[in-house]
């Protein structure tokens, strides 16, 4: 089982390679980068299902899992899951607070995902970061050596996060690097998009720190 395991996590980690030679943003056309991020604003939910890799370097951990994300204004839910060993755990947020439910039928909450996952997992994780990455967003923060496809698309960049207990944490801030590829259309909900039918949203993508390495391959993409 676990050579299976690990052999996913190395399908799963060089899944990027191949893609499109991307550019520095004074290298692309600004109105395509433009265009590109103005389709993006008009999705606000949205569900994927994907396969995951998970590494842990400071708890020497590796994990393959799938994963299902939905996305609305007002709740996101998660639902990690083996094909083995069935649902892992569930994870939601509603506006009244986060919960976790892991495959023992134990619950356990907090005020958000973020606060969740450090308080009871001790794992950080930037949710907003990982939530803007996955459509291809350029996130509401400042961000490092950004690099774009031809077409417009976002290709990678850094960013430095700090640490939500930056106090206590031994790296109060971290640098992560984000990795996105195989762009393709996906057709929006024809009764919810008076606009454009289709937007081009990533099927690859990774976000690496010192402490982990997050990689997802997407199989489908529904924009509600």
């Amino acid at each position: 089982m676990r050579q299976i395991i690990v052999s996913l996590i190395l399908v799963l980690l060089t899944a990027c390679a191949g893609t499109p030679l991307s550019a520095p943003e004074q290298e692309v056309d600004a109105d395509a980068i433009a265009s590109h991020q103005q389709s993006l604003q008009r999705v606000d939910a949205w569900e994927f299902q994907s396969r995951m890799a998970f590494v842990d370097r400071q708890a020497n951990d590796r994990q393959a899992a799938s994963l299902r994300w939905y996305h609305s204004d007002n709740e996101r839910a998660l639902r990690i899951s083996h094909p083995l060993r069935g649902t892992l755990a569930r994870i939601e947020e509603t506006s009244e607070g986060a919960s976790l439910t892991d495959n023992q039928g134990q619950t356990y909450r907090a005020r958000d995902i973020e606060s969740l996952l450090m308080t009871h997992l001790n794992v950080f994780l930037p949710i907003d970061l990982i939530h803007a990455a996955l459509l291809g967003r350029i996130p509401e923060t400042t961000i490092i050596n950004p690099n774009y496809y031809a077409d417009g698309t976002l290709a990678s960049y850094e960013v430095d996060i700090e640490h939500p207990f930056a106090a206590w944490s031994q790296r109060p801030a971290q640098t992560w690097q984000v990795t996105l590829g195989r762009y393709s259309s996906v057709e929006t909900d024809a009764q919810t998009h008076s606009q454009d039918a289709v937007v081009q949203l990533p099927h690859e993508l990774q976000l690496r720190s010192d402490d982990y390495d997050i990689r997802l391959s997407i199989s489908r993409w529904s924009i509600l």
